[in-house]
């Protein structure tokens, strides 16, 4: 795992259809955003949006070893969850 493409700097660029044949995407990547497990909290989760400016996460099996990606966490899914988690009785 190197970092993300953000879909938001995705759309920046296609503003600017002269560049696109120029731009390669390792200028793209964010290298800073942070993986999550399937073991972690949902508090530590929503923690790691907040400090990253992207509407998903990439989940990583292993926690030590980022290197393989399993899928991706929507910050919209995590919100959800949330929602349903403060809406059960108890």
């Amino acid at each position: 795992y190197q970092g993300m493409v953000a879909g938001r700097d995705v759309r920046t660029v296609l503003l600017l259809p002269e560049a696109l044949s120029l731009l390669v995407v390792g200028e793209l990547v964010r290298p800073g955003v942070p993986t999550v497990s399937p073991q972690e909290t949902l508090d530590l989760v929503l923690d790691k949006f907040a400090r990253s400016d992207v509407e998903s996460l990439p989940i990583a099996s292993d926690a030590v070893d980022d290197a393989h990606i399993d899928g991706l966490l929507t910050r919209q899914a995590a919100m959800r969850r949330y929602q349903e988690a403060l809406e059960q009785p108890g």
